[in-house]
């Protein structure tokens, strides 16, 4: 990402009603996963961590550690710095043990080989492990945000499974979300391709619509839980290694 949308990241994720809504969501799914899973999930690896934002949240289900590729966004005295690998997911990395759980939240759009990124985390995790990803869907929803962010694509469904399968998982769950975004986000992007747009950072909304827009969306996310809808600004899929799920038949 861009250095001054890095330097805004930290606030933004505790703070804008987004990233708020979106954590509330995966720590739902989490929660709902650990629920159904002897033992629950002893060791966690947030790929993408940024300043271990997620780990206090994740504690609530197992040891966190993470993975962040930006140096620049990770603090020296953080006391979660420990537990931060910085560089990249490849052989440089070992686990202080084999995650029961995968994180990759809006990851792994930014990479060209987002199947060699999904491959290298299967092969990091247990064999009965359960990766978790979120992503931007629609490419036609493509704005100076994505630009800002460094995004290679926004995907489609088929395309996410397409991607997961390839590096050897099975979907379990695959679903969008932010259904409600959808038509501003499309209006947006209509507007940039037909005048143009410099990228510029996300702003946190003023209470109290900060905190309205927010719970308006977890209220989406419980309402849709058991309806999804074919459309949304992003998409999160759950699956687990090809051999773990074929032997659990």
């Amino acid at each position: 990402m861009e250095r001054v949308y890095g330097d805004a990241y930290r606030e933004l994720h505790e703070a804008h009603w987004w990233w708020r809504a979106r954590a509330s969501l995966v720590l739902e799914v989490i929660g709902d996963l650990a629920a159904r899973r002897p033992g629950g999930f002893p060791a966690i690896l947030d790929v993408g961590c940024g300043d271990a934002l997620l780990f206090a949240r994740l504690e609530k289900f197992g040891t966190p550690e993470g993975i962040e590729a930006d140096a620049e966004i990770v603090s020296e005295s953080s006391a979660m710095r420990w537990r931060i690998h910085v560089g990249l997911l490849d052989a440089s990395f070992v686990p202080r043990a084999p995650p029961d759980l995968v994180l990759m939240l809006d990851v792994i759009e930014h990479v060209d080989d987002d199947v060699a990124l999904l491959a290298a985390a299967r092969r990091t995790m247990r064999p009965d492990g359960v990766l978790l990803v979120t992503v931007p869907a629609g490419r036609h929803l493509w704005t100076s945000h994505d630009d800002l962010n460094h995004h290679r694509r926004r995907y489609s469904s088929r395309q996410l499974r397409a991607s997961v399968e390839a590096a050897g998982f099975e979907v379990v769950s695959l679903r969008h979300f932010f259904h409600a975004l959808t038509l501003p986000k499309l209006a947006v992007a209509l507007r940039e391709r037909a005048f143009g747009s410099k990228p510029s950072v996300p702003t946190i909304p003023r209470e109290p619509l900060n905190a309205w827009v927010e719970k308006a969306f977890r209220l989406e996310q419980r309402l849709t839980r058991r309806l999804p809808l074919p459309f949304g600004t992003s998409l999160i899929a759950v699956a687990r290694p090809a051999e773990s799920v074929a032997g659990s038949r």
